[in-house]
Parts: structure tokens; sequence; C-alpha cells
């Protein structure tokens, strides 16, 4: 390990978690098959979702469930979207309340960092990096990450989308429900 760091030192590299903050990368896909903004990804794993959007939500929506966990993943639809297209993703625990469509085709929901329901507080840390906001509140801590400036952000120039947000939350330092990609406009 000395040795490691010698040739990292002597070599202009730095070490991560030794006071050096980790540049935060987007996530922007599902189980490495769905992708923000790709309506190619949604159409060749799922087909056409559009008849089963809820176009009643506040921001239209999808809700599937894993074919063996209690998990969902919520796919957000922004106005204005291509069909099958869409700009928010949001995973966790199921709840009785909610109508899902099973997807049997996964079994869990990860993001291609390979975050996923039930990750640790210090691996979300340690994968993300340490430029986030926290806050915690009735025993639920949850992490921010923003991207907002177009002019600085070749991600969001990409996408031509004003900003990014991925947020994480914890109860007793597990990941219950994590929410990511683009903000309405």
């Amino acid at each position: 390990m000395q040795k490691l760091f010698l040739v990292l030192l002597i070599s202009g590299c730095t070490m991560p978690g030794k006071g050096v903050s980790q540049k935060f990368i987007p996530d922007t896909t599902v189980n490495e098959v769905l992708k923000l903004e790709d309506y190619e990804s949604v159409e060749n794993t799922l087909g056409d979702i559009m008849e089963k959007v809820d176009s009643n939500a506040p921001l239209p929506d999808i809700y599937f469930e894993s074919g063996l966990t209690k998990q969902y993943l919520r796919l957000i639809f922004f106005p204005g979207d291509t069909k099958n297209s869409f700009s928010r993703i949001e995973i966790g625990e199921k709840s009785a309340d909610k109508k899902y469509i099973e997807l049997k085709k996964f079994a869990t929901f990860k993001t291609e960092s390979g975050i996923e329901i039930g990750s640790s507080l210090s691996f979300v840390i340690a994968t993300k990096g340490s430029e986030f906001t926290k806050y915690t509140k009735k025993g639920i801590t949850v992490l921010t990450y923003k991207i907002t400036d177009i002019a600085k952000s070749s991600f969001l120039a990409r996408y031509n989308m004003p900003s990014y947000t991925a947020d994480y939350y914890f109860k007793q330092g597990k990941l219950f429900k994590m929410s990511y990609g683009f903000d309405y406009p």
C-alpha cells in the first residue's frame, strides 16, 4: 500500500478517501438496460408502455414491481417528452397502497454504478462522492447530489436539460429509496 501511495504521489495522482473529493458521476440507467431520455431502451425492453402511463398524476408516471423482491420502479415522464422516453427514475421498497405492473424479467433494480435498495450509506458516498447536501428528519437521512450549471456540464448539455438531481433515502444506514434524473424545467 505504501508503494502504491508513493507511485501515485510521484505521478501526481491522488487516492480516493484521502481528503480529495471524488467528482459526482450521474446515473442514467436501470439494470444497464432502461436509459433516461432513450425511447429505444424502453421499447426494446418493455415495448410500448404509453397506454399504461398514469397521465392523471402531477407528472405522468408508471409503476413496476420486480418479479422476486418487494421493490418498485417508477418511470416519470415530462410533458413534451418523446413517446416512451422518461426523464426521472425512482426505485424503492414497495408499499401496499400502490398498484404495480409486474416485471418478471428483473429480480431487482439497480443503477449502473451498482447502487440498489439495501446499499449502505457509506457505499453510496464512496461511489458517488462527498459533494452532497444531507439532512436527517424522523430517522430518515437524505443525501442529495445536483448538477445545475449547463454551461459547465457536458452531461447537461448533451441532454439539453437544465439540471439533474439524485436523492438517496436511508433508514438505519440502509438505502430504501432513490430518485435520480432530470428536474422538471
